[in-house]
């Protein structure tokens, strides 16, 4: 079943194109041959999604000539990024193309990287971190418990203020009452900007606002990639979407695969509606299909 919007395949209709009908089905044939602009693939668990992200890529190079170092196929885990490079790889029938598969906070720290000149002993090491609230805990007169539990759930929170974009003030914590969070997510900032050190919720707070602020900076990395394909999109917060989206720009060509029924990262802050609000955002230029 597919979408009304946009119903008309923007595919070239090439005789390269039509080999691929007889191994799938119609809507993992429209997402392989899809041209330019936003798609969302809606793709339940043993739909074939990797397989079929890997065949778009290698269609993407090999029959329509895009640059391959202009793509990016991006994913939540390295074991997912390399299983995809893998099955890529396998269809190449001699040298592999220079396709870009990475994680988002991979992809996001190299451009921090570039941009101020991290490395990798920038990443606070999780450690430190339940050190930092260790400490702050001592200025405070609390009842917690487990004190291992309550450090991590704190932690927690904080992650997914950062992912919200919301300001600390407005902030609803779960954890505990709300001066008592704010002290420890004051303290907690405040010792890792004296550390010099960023975590992982930083990575994309850090990005989004230097691709917002920064318009050259933006621009070079949309000039550096053109093509966005984002697998389990469903697993995608606010924060990540957004910049995607900026990534994305004017182009638009922006490949999502996501199963609306399952998230597997839901204590990252993902927005379940991602889907919803994919398709909204793009209006009527959105097309959809289901595997």
């Amino acid at each position: 079943m597919e979408s009304n919007q946009n119903t008309s395949v923007k595919n070239t209709g090439t005789a390269q194109e039509n080999s691929v009908t007889g191994k799938w089905n119609p809507g993992q044939q429209r997402a392989i041959c899809y041209g330019d602009g936003p798609l969302l693939v809606l793709a339940g668990p043993g739909s074939g999604k990797t397989t079929v992200i890997a065949h778009r890529v290698q269609q993407m190079v090999n029959v329509r000539g895009i640059a391959p170092t202009s793509i990016l196929v991006i994913t939540f885990t390295r074991a997912a990024a390399e299983e995809m490079r893998e099955r890529f790889a396998l269809l190449c029938r001699k040298s592999v193309p220079p396709v870009t598969f990475s994680t988002f906070h991979s992809f996001f720290f190299r451009i921090l990287k570039y941009a101020y000149g991290y490395t990798a002993e920038s990443i606070v090491r999780e450690e430190e971190q339940r050190q930092i609230i260790r400490e702050a805990l001592e200025k405070e007169t609390l009842d917690i418990g487990d004190e291992s539990e309550f450090i991590q759930n704190v932690l927690s929170e904080i992650g997914l203020l950062k992912n919200d974009r919301i300001p600390s003030e407005q902030w609803m914590p779960r954890v505990c009452e709300r001066p008592v969070f704010l002290r420890l997510y004051r303290s907690y900032e405040q010792r890792m900007r004296q550390m010099r050190k960023i975590d992982f919720d930083d990575m994309l707070v850090y990005t989004y606002e230097l691709l917002s602020q920064r318009k050259d900076i933006l621009a070079a990395w949309q000039n550096r990639f053109r093509y966005f394909l984002v697998d389990e999109f469903q697993d995608v917060n606010r924060i990540q979407y957004d910049i995607l989206r900026l990534l994305a720009g004017e182009r638009q060509n922006l490949f999502v695969v996501g199963d609306d029924d399952q998230s597997i990262y839901r204590f990252r802050g993902p927005d379940r509606r991602s889907c919803c609000i994919f398709r909204r955002i793009f209006q009527r230029q959105t097309g959809c299909c289901w595997m």
